[in-house]
């Protein structure tokens, strides 16, 4: 997801109004608040092409959900309260209502079991580092994907027992532990110019 910080000191207060008040995406980064809308054209093709292949996956598995860029997942730390990951899948998904001011709402994706970022360079510290960090403490989170934008790898995370390992792929298919469905290469980066 394309990152543009804005300025740091904001209290939860005055992001929760800026959130309700805006009509873009934002992040919260204890006290630094992060513009998540826009990006290149290599980002917005990126993540509709990992929209549609999880999405072929996902309906083969009634249970399961997938969701875009616009749903928020909360996360378990009071100083990064939710994000907005590039797509997100949950089964049986369950929502929770956030309070952003006395009239606005927010519905939080509370259980994603998938987890996918197309990663920038502005942005790939905080996706591979602290973002990950905040994704591995909700307890339904098992598979990360990690789209690189400036070269063709993905790096592909599970969690298995409790451990979790990656594997990095530039072709083939991806086998998700969602149903064990493939995800192929070629189609996330298709008509992708790098």
């Amino acid at each position: 997801m394309a990152a543009n910080p804005i300025t740091p000191d904001f209290t939860l207060a005055e992001y929760f109004a800026l959130e309700a008040a805006s009509e873009r995406r934002w992040e919260y980064r204890d006290g630094m608040v992060v513009c998540m809308s826009g990006g290149t054209k290599a980002h917005g093709r990126l993540c509709a092409n990992t929209v549609v292949g999880l999405q072929r996956s996902v309906r083969r598995t009634p249970a399961c959900q997938m969701f875009t860029s616009d749903t928020a997942v909360a996360t378990l730390s009071p100083n990064f309260p939710y994000c907005y990951p590039d797509a997100s899948v949950a089964c049986e998904p369950q929502f929770r209502s956030h309070q952003l001011t006395n009239r606005a709402t927010l519905d939080l994706l509370l259980n994603p079991v998938l987890i996918a970022e197309v990663v920038s360079p502005s942005s790939a510290r905080y996706d591979h580092g602290a973002k990950f960090e905040l994704y591995k403490a909700i307890p339904s989170f098992v598979e990360y994907l990690l789209i690189e934008q400036s070269e063709r790898r993905i790096t592909h995370w599970t969690k298995r027992e409790g451990v979790w390992s990656a594997r990095e792929m530039t072709d083939g298919r991806l086998v998700l532990e969602l149903g064990e469905r493939k995800l192929r290469v070629a189609d996330v980066y298709d008509g992708v110019i790098l």
